[in-house]
C-alpha cells in the first residue's frame, strides 16, 4: 500500500477486511506527508494491536539480494520513509 500519507485512515477503514481475512500487508509510510505526529508508529501500533507481526524492510543484504527485516514493537524507532511488512501471527 503506497497512499502518500493516508495509510492510517485506510487501514482503519479496512478494519473489517483485516479482521476477517488477515491479509499480509506491505505498507509504505511517509511521516512527512501525514497529518499526525508519527504515522509510522501509529500504523505499526494499529497492526500490532490486531495481532500482526510487523517488520520494517531494512536493506538489501549482499549479492544474494536477501531483504533485511527489522522486527517492530510499539515503541520501536521507524524510519520516516519506510516499508512495513505485516503478517498475522499464528
Amino acid at each position: 500500500m503506497d497512499v502518500e500519507g493516508a495509510e492510517l485512515g485506510i487501514l482503519r477503514g479496512m478494519s473489517g477486511v483485516i479482521e476477517r481475512v488477515s491479509p499480509i500487508l506491505f505498507v509504505e509510510v511517509h511521516d512527512h506527508l501525514a497529518n499526525t505526529r508519527s504515522p509510522s508508529k501509529d500504523v505499526a501500533a494499529l497492526l500490532i494491536d490486531r495481532g500482526y507481526d510487523v517488520r520494517e524492510v531494512d536493506k538489501m543484504k549482499g549479492e544474494s539480494g536477501e531483504i533485511g527485516m527489522k522486527p517492530i514493537e510499539k515503541d520501536s524507532s521507524i524510519g520516516q520513509n519506510s516499508v512495513l511488512v505485516a503478517s498475522h501471527s499464528a
